[in-house]
């Protein structure tokens, strides 16, 4: 279990500032927290959190991917504005 120190500890084998996190079993972390020396850290999924392009997204085509090179809404990759606007012009 993750706990996050709100006070110093310290003893031979290890040495804890306040804010420091660290692991430790789930019977000893209860007891450092219940004694309000720790707290448990909030674990959060981060999957959740990592923004995914949606399938049907804004994105505008044909798409500048740089160097000269424009993406066409069929995933095609074309070299050149002009070559790329009248191409994706025929797909429609």
């Amino acid at each position: 279990m993750k706990i996050k120190f709100k006070q110093g500890l310290a003893g031979p084998n290890y040495n804890y500032n306040p804010g420091d996190q660290a692991d430790f079993d789930e019977k000893q972390a209860i007891r450092l927290c219940e004694a309000g020396i720790a707290a448990p850290v909030k674990i959060e999924n981060t999957e959740q959190q990592v923004k995914k392009p949606a399938e049907n997204s804004t994105k505008k085509y044909p798409h500048h991917k740089g160097g000269g090179y424009y993406e066409l809404s069929n995933g095609e990759t074309i070299q050149g504005k002009d070559e790329a606007i009248a191409a994706e012009k025929e797909l429609g």
